[in-house]
């Protein structure tokens, strides 16, 4: 199948570009230069991008726990959550995995607060006489 870009160059300068090392580094330098101009100038638009999306999502962010205020002494698994779904569902909106999210968030801190009610708690105090009477052949 045929191309249909436009020729970069024709027949005539082709042959030109190959006939010594010179005219090819210079082609090539001209087309370096022109990619590296063009890199450049597309740098404000993507950074101009990256600062819009960021103020959107630090407003999303500030709008969740505004509407869920339960959730703010949970941020490390609210975070979790969120970047487990992103990965499971990567073309999934903003606003459509935050719902998602709800109830998981929901279900892992009521799990968090009844593993933290249910941890039986290790007597350390022979461990504590030990290192304090400083013998080192004691129980740990």
């Amino acid at each position: 199948m045929l191309d249909k870009r436009p020729l970069i160059v024709d027949e005539q300068e082709y042959n030109n570009i190959f006939a010594d090392a010179q005219k090819f580094n210079e082609f090539l330098w001209r087309y370096h230069d022109q990619i590296v101009e063009s890199t450049l100038r597309s740098i404000p638009a993507m950074v101009t991008s990256l600062i819009k999306h960021s103020a959107v999502m630090s407003e999303t962010v500030q709008e969740f726990y505004k509407n869920h205020p339960e959730f703010k002494d949970a941020k490390h698994l609210v975070a979790g959550v969120i970047e487990t779904l992103q990965g499971e569902h990567p073309g999934m909106g903003t606003a459509e995995l935050l719902e998602l999210a709800i109830p998981i968030i929901e279900r892992r801190i009521k799990e968090a607060i009844d593993l933290d009610q249910t941890i039986k708690r290790p007597d350390l105090s022979k461990a504590n006489e030990t290192l304090n009477s400083g013998s080192i052949n004691g129980v740990v």
